[in-house]
Protein backbone atom coordinates (compact mmCIF):
# COMPACT_ATOMS: atom_id res chain seq x y z
CA UNK A 1 0.00 0.00 0.00
CA UNK A 2 1.24 3.64 -0.91
CA UNK A 3 0.81 6.32 1.19
CA UNK A 4 0.94 10.24 -0.75
CA UNK A 5 1.64 13.53 0.69
CA UNK A 6 0.65 16.37 -0.73
CA UNK A 7 3.85 17.46 -1.98
CA UNK A 8 6.18 14.55 -1.87
CA UNK A 9 6.99 11.01 -3.61
CA UNK A 10 4.70 8.31 -2.72
CA UNK A 11 5.67 6.82 0.53
CA UNK A 12 5.90 2.95 0.62
CA UNK A 13 5.55 0.80 4.65
CA UNK A 14 8.48 -1.30 5.62
CA UNK A 15 9.08 -4.28 3.76
CA UNK A 16 8.84 -7.73 6.18
CA UNK A 17 12.37 -7.78 4.38
CA UNK A 18 13.78 -5.06 5.90
CA UNK A 19 12.26 -5.92 9.38
CA UNK A 20 13.54 -9.08 8.94
CA UNK A 21 17.01 -7.85 8.33
CA UNK A 22 16.40 -5.38 11.06
CA UNK A 23 15.51 -8.40 13.65
CA UNK A 24 18.85 -10.67 12.15
CA UNK A 25 20.70 -7.38 13.05
CA UNK A 26 19.97 -7.34 16.33
CA UNK A 27 20.51 -11.18 16.71
CA UNK A 28 23.60 -10.64 15.59
CA UNK A 29 24.82 -7.71 17.98
CA UNK A 30 23.65 -9.98 20.69
CA UNK A 31 25.46 -12.65 20.16
CA UNK A 32 28.82 -10.29 19.36
CA UNK A 33 27.94 -9.18 23.31
CA UNK A 34 27.68 -12.54 24.45
CA UNK A 35 31.01 -13.81 23.15
CA UNK A 36 32.81 -10.62 23.87
CA UNK A 37 31.53 -11.12 27.63
CA UNK A 38 32.16 -14.64 27.49
CA UNK A 39 35.93 -14.27 26.33
CA UNK A 40 36.63 -11.70 29.11
CA UNK A 41 34.84 -14.08 31.40
CA UNK A 42 37.28 -17.18 30.18
CA UNK A 43 40.50 -14.87 30.17
CA UNK A 44 42.76 -15.97 32.94
CA UNK A 45 40.16 -18.14 34.19
CA UNK A 46 42.49 -20.04 36.36
CA UNK A 47 43.77 -17.06 38.81
CA UNK A 48 43.03 -15.06 41.15
CA UNK A 49 42.79 -11.67 41.15
CA UNK A 50 45.41 -9.66 43.34
CA UNK A 51 42.90 -7.59 45.58
CA UNK A 52 40.86 -11.08 46.79
CA UNK A 53 40.63 -10.07 50.14
CA UNK A 54 39.43 -12.28 53.25
CA UNK A 55 36.13 -10.07 53.91
CA UNK A 56 35.25 -10.81 49.78
CA UNK A 57 35.71 -13.98 50.76
CA UNK A 58 34.03 -14.63 53.73
CA UNK A 59 30.82 -12.50 52.26
CA UNK A 60 31.15 -15.30 49.41
CA UNK A 61 31.08 -17.92 51.53
CA UNK A 62 27.99 -16.87 53.94
CA UNK A 63 26.21 -16.35 50.11
CA UNK A 64 26.63 -19.84 48.99
CA UNK A 65 25.79 -20.92 52.63
CA UNK A 66 22.67 -18.72 52.31
CA UNK A 67 22.37 -20.20 48.92
CA UNK A 68 22.47 -24.26 50.33
CA UNK A 69 19.42 -23.40 52.87
CA UNK A 70 21.86 -22.67 55.94
CA UNK A 71 20.77 -19.09 56.74
CA UNK A 72 22.89 -17.07 59.44
CA UNK A 73 21.77 -18.12 63.26
CA UNK A 74 20.83 -15.21 64.02
CA UNK A 75 19.05 -14.17 60.99
CA UNK A 76 19.28 -10.67 58.75
CA UNK A 77 21.62 -9.15 61.56
CA UNK A 78 23.83 -12.09 61.98
CA UNK A 79 26.23 -12.26 59.18
CA UNK A 80 28.94 -9.94 60.07
CA UNK A 81 31.08 -9.35 63.05
CA UNK A 82 28.94 -6.23 63.14
CA UNK A 83 25.20 -5.89 64.03
CA UNK A 84 24.57 -4.15 60.75
CA UNK A 85 21.57 -5.63 58.10
CA UNK A 86 23.82 -7.79 55.99
CA UNK A 87 21.80 -6.95 52.96
CA UNK A 88 24.73 -7.27 50.79
CA UNK A 89 24.83 -11.03 51.56
CA UNK A 90 21.52 -11.91 50.50
CA UNK A 91 22.17 -9.66 47.75
CA UNK A 92 25.10 -11.75 46.61
CA UNK A 93 23.39 -14.95 47.16
CA UNK A 94 21.00 -13.72 44.67
CA UNK A 95 23.92 -13.60 42.23
CA UNK A 96 25.81 -16.33 42.42
CA UNK A 97 22.70 -18.12 42.41
CA UNK A 98 21.55 -17.12 38.78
Amino acid sequence: MQYQTAHHAPLEQPTRLTRAALRSLEWLALGLIVVAALAVRLYNLGSFPDTLLADEADNAQDSVRILYGQPPANGFFGVDWTSQPAFSIYKGAAFIGL
